[in-house]
């Protein structure tokens, strides 16, 4: 796993890249601040982020929303002194998969990681399945309109129409969607030249 250390502690970031490197994890950069972060995060796309909350500059909440709407980071950790209820709420909003509160051990710092990558992959596959059944809808809404259109100009009945579209797709080898969407586009081309 590849690992981008943000923290503007030099003891710190010492600390965690010897205890990550000794667990099997590369330390593809260390940033001091936000910014640096965010450049490092878009020029690796590592693994995993650990920042610190607080750093001069752009602090570890901003540049976590930042790293994580861009999707440079798989999973974000941050890392604090302070047991902030505010700060723990507003990382769950911007994409941080965990929250550890400083000093870390070891042990606690490479369970977490563990955990905090799994819950970012579950939740990874979980976005994608959602964008593919977004995408299955709006589909079968292009071809029921489609359909619709055809059963009024032909006045063919819905199997019929459906059947229409589908040989039109085999014919031609494209897809049902795209023979919906040309059919759509001629009906809106055909209503605007009626005005």
């Amino acid at each position: 796993m590849r690992v981008v250390l943000a923290d503007d502690e030099p003891i710190i970031v010492m600390n965690l890249k010897e205890v990550l490197e000794d667990s099997g994890y590369e330390i593809v950069g260390t940033a001091s601040n936000g910014f640096a972060a965010i450049d490092l995060c878009k020029e690796y796309h590592p693994d995993i982020l650990i920042i610190d909350i607080r750093m001069p500059g752009l602090d570890g909440l901003q540049t976590a929303k930042f790293v994580h709407e861009g999707g440079y980071v798989d999973t974000i950790v941050i890392e604090s002194a302070f047991d902030d209820e505010e700060f723990v709420q507003k990382a769950g909003k911007y994409g941080v998969s965990a929250f550890m509160v400083k000093p870390i051990d070891s042990k606690t710092l490479v369970s977490t990681l563990k955990v905090a990558t799994a819950r970012s992959k579950e939740l990874s596959s979980l976005r994608s399945e959602v964008v593919e059944v977004n995408k299955n809808m709006e589909t079968r809404k292009k071809i029921e309109r489609a359909k619709g259109l055809i059963m009024d100009k032909l006045r063919l009945s819905e199997q019929e129409a459906y059947n229409y579209i589908r040989g039109i797709s085999k014919e031609n080898n494209i897809s049902m969607e795209f023979v919906a969407e040309i059919l759509l586009s001629c009906q809106l081309d055909e209503n605007d030249d009626r005005r």
